[in-house]
């Protein structure tokens, strides 16, 4: 392959790098409103892959019993989505969150939305992106209390052919090793809900002014 088309699909590449979007909110009277006991809802999924969204769910679930949060056990949110018809996250706004309070029995509801959940091995480069946007609000009212997005990523580029044919087959091994234990991108998954979650301050914690 020719140094020029190389550097064309770089700047290709590049292109699809682009930072993440900027939408981090907190509501002035956060302190006074959030409510300990939450549901984190099943996460709506803008990537092709079917496990990271599930995967990501289970993270941001630990994150925030870790911050003081009492989390309504998955599997039970699950349940008592379906006494509604609902089975994916993308269902989930065209109900009214107090139809969701009224099953679920909490003050406070987490909507999250995978915007990306990627890998890419071509050898000369190789991407490795977890994105993810969260929202933190009240059932009874709907109102946003919190609301940040996070990115996990991993990149790698080089010209040289060793080195790229060594990437890909790294890569793929990766890749398979992941595929097959059903932990894909943990990395980056796994920083993306680190970085996400140092916005949200802790259940019950103060700020002095």
């Amino acid at each position: 392959m020719s140094r020029c088309r190389l550097f064309g699909l770089l700047v290709l590449f590049l292109s699809g790098c682009a930072g993440i979007e900027s939408r981090r909110y907190l509501e002035p009277a956060f302190h006074g409103k959030a409510p300990g006991r939450v549901a984190v809802l099943p996460f709506d999924n803008q990537s092709v892959d079917l496990v990271g969204p599930e995967l990501l769910r289970r993270m941001v679930q630990g994150g925030l019993g870790r911050s003081g949060y009492e989390c309504v056990p998955l599997d039970r949110v699950d349940e008592a989505l379906k006494t509604l018809g609902l089975t994916d996250g993308g269902q989930l706004r065209a109900v009214p969150s107090q139809g969701l309070r009224s099953v679920l029995g909490v003050e406070g509801l987490f909507y999250g939305d995978v915007e990306e959940f990627s890998f890419l091995n071509v050898g000369f480069a190789v991407r490795r992106i977890v994105r993810l946007r969260l929202k933190f609000e009240l059932s009874s009212t709907g109102e946003l209390l919190w609301e940040d997005a996070g990115q996990g990523l991993t990149e790698y580029f080089t010209l040289k052919k060793e080195r790229a044919w060594r990437a890909f087959m790294e890569g793929l091994v990766v890749r398979e090793a992941e595929n097959l234990f059903r932990t894909p991108l943990m990395p980056e998954a796994r920083e993306a809900v680190r970085r996400l979650l140092l916005s949200l301050p802790p259940y019950g914690m103060r700020v002095n002014n």
